[in-house]
């Protein structure tokens, strides 16, 4: 009989006070029926409207609950010993009839197919949970918020679904919570859930609930892990372990393994990389010994080798479980090949793998642009890296931000030392490297420590692959590190540190000898002298570098302000401009556009040194096109831009220290009033740019609780440079 004519019938029969026969008459259907609808319905209201009935051989709820608690109080017991002392309390039970009640509860009988560290992911909706969710979802939407967790409270295991997160928690029951908690991960600020976390675990410690306590023990870990509290993670993995001792026990294989692979991650990021290994073969022998393995755990244990940089077993733990996971996580293992193809060298599999994949658990964009800023560099166009790690910090979320914070000041340094701009390299490194300590990046800390000083060794031994391939090439040289770069799956790390280091591939150059280096890179400034680098300065008093050297010319303000349009339009080979876009900008008014424009970019060349091959004019179609074909420029508005999107993101997490020394430098940059004596429509519109640039900045810079006398130096500074932020 169909429950939603049951539901109907009985309200009908009791709001309107008719009788048996006449209500069964409305409804067609036997008098009889609903006698026993109303019977059912006064004895158990939820069976009734939820359309479960409990069945006939359903053990009464208090031995029910009996066979739960003995699995909550000891987490490691058997279905055996449970069956031996229920005998011993005068309680017969089948093994079986034990195993049941569990795997109901969610203790046991998961779907092996999808284990995974989500517990919620791997349990069963079982017949009594779909019938009474589905109720439950009804009785929300008529904004009945009590009974609604009433009939949710009463189901013994409830899968992952959003309705339990709309419900208070003073409303649930303690399992209900630990359901709930688990599928808050990722949707709360990281210090906010934690806190929810601890308490709740605190809750289940004192009702004796010792199984779910783990459970909720193992997302507390994930949780400190993804703050980088890896110290903080260890000590609650070693409290846990002492309630999961090593007894064979199948119902607790999820949970330990979790463990242990948490563990490994949190050595690996504590630089214990003797110990992660350890662990991670106790993990893989774990696996081998099971007749089916989930393809999350392949999944986690390629995770875990990632993280030890043992690239050649991480991708063989990915393509195990690649196109088996649902579509979110088959997209995250497709981020993680992109990376090891780029690692190993293969950019074309890199990038076509990474179409489809994602870097990141939760800011996806921001690590998307991450990695294609690295491809960029690689390929030799380090302008596009820069721009895309400048655009890549806006997007991370900012449990996420220390952690991009290093990757684009890293990549955004590699790429400025390319360009022959070894200081700004070096300082961009330098600034980062109190900051990397202080969130305790064990792994990146001796890489920047290497890059910034002339050591050739460490005194720590236990040291990984990375660190040490910096190392071979420092004090051996580029053949050595060749070797082991592409053993170990190293070959886009080495690339990176040989633009910090140019002289080791030039001296290799130089005796005849070939290297296996993407010709892009041996294009770049810092290999190649004849490629033209300018260092446009403008915030300050007017100077230009070519190749580092400054060179001593002057320029009109029309000239100025040309070279200043052309670095920020053509900043690198292979960009172009529409001539016509020029004429509109410089001279709107003029009868010969074309003569003025061919008088001003003559006089920069001579001035500048530039050969004609370098800048031209191209004709496509009926268009006629500015182009670059050689020349690279950089200009102070880059390292101010650059400045303040990194003292944003600092603030963003609450890192008001360090955003207070960034906004400092930012405002340090200007120097003079922005674009004195330049009147075109291109200064006008950079005038502006940089003014509400530098408001925006200052109306930031007051959140980080700068002193009054900071305050008052800024503020003085920026009207005797006529620039408003106030």
């Amino acid at each position: 009989m169909n429950v939603e004519i049951r539901k109907k019938a009985i309200e009908y029969y009791f709001e309107n006070g008719t009788s048996l026969r006449e209500t069964a008459k409305i409804f067609n259907v036997h008098y009889q029926t609903i006698f026993k609808w109303v019977k059912i319905y006064k004895e158990k209201k939820e069976e009734f409207f939820t359309g479960y009935r409990r069945p006939w051989n359903r053990f009464p709820k208090q031995i029910e609950e009996k066979i739960i608690l003995l699995k909550e109080n000891e987490p490691t017991l058997t279905v055996r010993k449970a069956k031996e002392i229920l005998e011993e309390e005068g309680i017969k039970i089948s093994i079986k009839g034990i195993w049941n009640v569990w795997k109901r509860y969610g203790y046991t009988g998961f779907k092996k197919e999808n284990l995974t560290n989500d517990f919620t992911e791997y349990t069963e909706w079982t017949k009594e949970a779909k019938f009474k969710y589905e109720y439950a979802k009804e009785i929300f939407e008529k904004n009945e918020i009590e009974k609604c967790a009433k009939i949710l409270n009463s189901i013994p295991s409830l899968p992952k679904n959003e309705l339990i997160t709309k419900i208070p928690d003073d409303l649930l029951n303690l399992k209900r919570k630990v359901e709930k908690t688990a599928i808050l991960f990722g949707k709360l600020p990281l210090g906010e859930y934690i806190a929810k976390i601890q308490k709740l675990y605190k809750e289940l410690e004192i009702n004796k609930f010792y199984y779910s306590a783990l459970i909720i023990g193992i997302i507390e870990i994930i949780s400190l892990q993804w703050k980088g509290e890896f110290k903080e993670s260890l000590k609650k993995i070693n409290k846990i372990k002492i309630r999961i001792n090593k007894k064979k026990n199948s119902t607790l294989f999820p949970l330990y393994f979790n463990i242990l692979l948490s563990e490994g991650i949190a050595h690996a990021f504590l630089t214990n990389i003797k110990k992660g290994i350890k662990i991670s073969q106790i993990c893989y022998n774990m696996l081998k010994k099971r007749k089916y393995v989930s393809p999350h755990f392949y999944y986690y244990l390629g995770t875990l080798y990632m993280n030890l940089e043992k690239f050649k077993k991480a991708e063989y733990f990915f393509l195990k479980c690649l196109n088996r996971l649902e579509e979110k996580t088959d997209k995250r293992i497709k981020g993680r090949l992109a990376i090891i193809y780029l690692l190993k060298g293969n950019y074309k599999k890199a990038l076509e793998i990474s179409k489809d994949g994602e870097f990141g658990e939760w800011s996806i964009e921001g690590w998307n642009l991450l990695f294609n800023s690295l491809i960029f560099l690689i390929k030799g166009m380090p302008d596009k890296s820069i721009s895309l790690c400048k655009k890549a910090l806006s997007f991370l979320k900012p449990h996420e931000i220390s952690w991009g914070i290093f990757v684009a000041s890293f990549t955004m340094a590699a790429a400025y030392s390319s360009l022959g701009e070894k200081n700004i390299a070096r300082n961009i490194l330098k600034e980062i490297l109190p900051f990397i300590e202080k969130i305790r990046l064990k792994r990146e800390s001796p890489i920047i420590k290497l890059l910034i000083s002339n050591k050739k060794i460490l005194k720590k031994e236990n040291i990984f692959p990375t660190t040490r391939l910096l190392l071979l090439l420092k004090k051996y040289g580029y053949k050595k590190a060749l070797s082991y770069a592409k053993k170990n799956y190293l070959l886009s790390y080495l690339y990176r540190y040989i633009l910090f280091l140019p002289e080791k591939i030039n001296e290799i150059v130089e005796k005849g000898e070939k290297v296996e280096i993407p010709k892009n890179i041996l294009n770049l400034p810092a290999f190649n002298t004849a490629t033209l680098s300018f260092y446009i300065k403008f915030l300050s008093p007017f100077k230009i570098y070519r190749n580092q050297k400054k060179l001593k010319r002057k320029l009109s303000f029309k000239e100025k302000t040309f070279l200043i349009f052309i670095s920020e339009k053509l900043k690198a080979p292979g960009a172009f401009l529409d001539i016509q876009k020029i004429f509109e900008t410089f001279w709107p008014s003029s009868s010969s556009p074309r003569r003025n424009f061919s008088r001003l970019l003559s006089n920069i060349k001579i001035k500048l040194k530039i050969p004609d091959n370098l800048l031209i004019l191209k004709r496509k179609k009926e268009e006629t096109y500015l182009t670059n074909k050689g020349i690279y420029f950089i200009t102070d508005q880059d390292e101010l831009d650059e400045t303040i999107i990194k003292a944003k993101a600092f603030l963003k997490i609450k890192e008001n220290k360090e955003a207070k020394k960034k906004f400092l430098k930012a405002f340090s940059l200007i120097k003079c009033e922005p674009f004195k004596n330049m009147y075109d429509r291109f200064s006008e519109d950079k005038r502006t740019e940089i003014i509400f640039k530098i408001k925006d900045a200052y109306e930031d810079f007051l959140k980080t609780n700068p002193s009054k006398k900071e305050i008052e130096k800024i503020e003085k500074k920026f009207e005797k440079l006529k620039i408003l932020i106030k």
